[in-house]
């Protein structure tokens, strides 16, 4: 029986130039915020090497499959996440009802894009004090009180979240090339220089022995359930698999590209910029007995601290917050693309005003988001519920989409491309690929990645 022709993708002036252009998009649509600013966090707040080492295996051991799953869908459907996976049921005989598991990948891309875009924000006063020398050889108390008072100011926090936001509509208006990739070119590699350059500052001038023996040495003992749960919820994120971002840039894939590859390469540099993102920020942590469990504000105190101390701080420090910025809106692009897709796909939108609307929407979810900083900290939405008393609206949400939203929609994805795809698909989207390779990536999609997710998803909501 031969093989059906794929189905109708991308049109040639939606594809990515090359496959370098793909994979720089891919790396850096969770390089601006989910490696460089919630990895060290959420690896300080879990004890670090334990939570560290369970989520380099996540990487490789269930996000990678996944990754691959998402490409194969995207490129072979050709359009937003739940018209890709309704083309490829019908083309294997499979239910439609498996697009609505897009739906709740991009449910939790808009929560994450509307999140992550807050803290984006925050680079903004950052970069314009540190330009002005406002931080040049403060104390680490006065940094505090500098992060303190943004935090609770929310007009301050609206407003600069509202010119964040702005910047975001103006780029996706550009499309595919002239604003993603082209930002995408630049950036990173800029971003990327940066960022090494912090951290041989970081090793040079901080307490880098400490940090080696914080994130290479694991240490089990406190690792709970939940934290578990959250390192391979943080895999899930900084790969940004399971949200539909990369079912639609596999869209705009060539059929040369090999995606198995392309998928390697894009988790290994994943893991890299998230550890080389904890040698940039603990050594300082350690260095200035700053708390690693600092939580959301760890890489504005612990960063801006070091530049108040270092020579040329200013210039380092703007540079940073600069790059930050600017990262944090290619992420912020490439979480918009499945949802601007979806809209005119189904509803005939102009990019312009589909990017418009989720900004808007994304802005008004940021009030809520802001005032769990200040006037809201102390409203608990489910305190009823004795496991989320104390979670914040922020929190929350953080939690449904890196514990719940996004592996739920990864099993899914696992189940559907192990169990429902077509064998002939996988292996004519993947071609080259042995049959040993083929039948390890088939065995993790239909067997270890599902039962391993199950089986943390029940252990996290036991605790």
């Amino acid at each position: 029986m031969s093989l059906p022709p794929p189905l109708p993708v991308a049109p040639l002036f939606s594809r990515w130039t090359s496959p370098t252009a793909f994979v720089l998009a891919a790396v850096g649509a969770g390089m601006g915020l989910g490696n460089i600013w919630r990895f060290p966090y959420v690896a300080g707040f879990h004890g670090g090497g334990a939570f560290v080492l369970v989520y380099v295996i996540a990487c490789f051991g269930i996000v990678l499959p996944v990754l691959l799953a998402e490409l194969i869908i995207g490129r072979r459907g050709g359009g937003n996440p739940m018209r890709s996976i309704a083309a490829l049921a019908r083309e294997s005989d499979a239910s439609p009802a498996w697009r609505y598991f897009g739906a709740v990948g991009m449910i939790a891309t808009f929560l994450v894009f509307a999140t992550t875009s807050v803290f984006a924000s925050w680079a903004l006063p950052y970069m314009l004090k540190a330009a002005s020398g406002s931080f040049n050889r403060v104390t680490p108390q006065a940094v505090r009180a500098t992060y303190d008072a943004l935090l609770g100011d929310p007009l301050a926090l609206m407003g600069w979240h509202g010119v964040f936001l702005t910047l975001i509509a103006v780029l996706v208006a550009q499309g595919l090339r002239e604003g993603l990739e082209r930002a995408f070119k630049v950036l990173i590699p800029s971003f990327l220089v940066v960022l090494v350059g912090l951290v041989i500052y970081a090793g040079v001038n901080g307490a880098f022995l400490t940090t080696v023996h914080f994130i290479m040495r694991p240490q089990f003992a406190g690792m709970s359930a939940g934290a578990v749960a959250t390192a391979i919820g943080s895999a899930f994120l900084t790969v940004t698999v399971g949200m539909g971002i990369m079912m639609t840039f596999g869209a705009y894939l060539d059929r040369d590209v090999n995606l198995t590859r392309a998928a390697v390469i894009i988790v290994a540099a994943d893991v890299v910029v998230s550890l080389l993102s904890a040698f940039a920020v603990f050594p300082i942590v350690f260095a200035y007995q700053l708390n690693p469990a600092e939580g959301p504000g760890l890489v504005f105190v612990t960063m801006t601290t070091a530049f108040a101390a270092m020579p040329g701080g200013a210039v380092v420090g703007t540079l940073f917050f600069l790059f930050l910025m600017l990262a944090a809106l290619t992420s912020a692009i490439a979480a918009l693309q499945p949802l601007v897709r979806w809209a005119m796909e189904r509803h005939g939108w102009q990019r312009s005003e589909a990017g418009l609307g989720f900004v808007a929407a994304a802005w008004l979810l940021g009030i809520g988001i802001d005032f769990s900083f200040n006037i809201g900290k102390d409203f608990h939405p489910l305190s009823r519920l004795p496991w989320l008393k104390d979670e914040t609206l922020f929190q929350l949400i953080d939690r449904a989409t890196s514990d719940v939203l996004i592996p739920v929609a990864g099993i899914s994805l696992l189940i559907f491309s192990g169990w429902r795809l077509n064998a002939s698909v996988v292996q004519d989207e993947l071609s080259p690929i042995s049959t040993l390779w083929f039948g390890v990536w088939r065995f993790t999609v239909r067997w270890l990645a599902p039962a391993t997710l199950l089986v943390i998803a029940v252990l996290a909501f036991r605790k």
